[in-house]
């Protein structure tokens, strides 16, 4: 039923809880992951040497990959290590939401599971609910875990 489970992670503590849940589902179903990290390229600001300021924003992104690079490989490392299956995959763009809905319709998984950051209020208002925005927008199922932070 669940053969690709598409799992976006961005390097937080919080949604990586998600893996938690999806590594046992994994493992006695024999699913896939594919851990998504989208990376936002960098701000552009106003800079009096554009061709200055392209190479400052191409060294930033090369960066930015590199990381995430790394962070999916300790992920996928630490789940190939309880037999569970995984890949992984590095999209750049400003819309995070947008990204992994285009990325689990182009690769068909059967399954998107994401940690949501709980945030309410203003703070859901101001930075938005890639989790929500997922959950409505996607042509699978979603799985979302509430991730709670620590204290709570």
């Amino acid at each position: 039923m669940y053969k690709k489970v598409l799992v976006p992670l961005d390097g937080s503590k919080l949604a990586e809880v998600a893996l938690q849940h999806v590594e046992q589902l994994a493992w006695e179903l024999g699913s896939s992951l594919i851990l998504l990290r989208v990376v936002r390229p960098p701000r552009s600001v106003e800079y009096p040497w554009p061709e200055k300021m392209m190479a400052l924003n191409q060294e930033l992104e090369a960066g930015f990959k590199r990381e995430a690079r790394s962070y999916l490989a300790a992920r996928r490392g630490e789940l190939s290590n309880k037999n569970v299956e995984a890949s992984t995959h590095i999209m750049v763009s400003e819309d995070v939401a947008n990204a992994i809905l285009d990325y689990s319709e182009q690769e068909r998984v059967d399954l998107i599971a994401m940690s949501t950051h709980g945030r309410s209020g203003v703070g859901r208002w101001v930075y938005g609910s890639v989790a929500e925005r997922v959950l409505r927008g996607a042509t699978c199922p979603v799985l979302l875990i509430r991730a709670k932070r620590e204290g709570q």
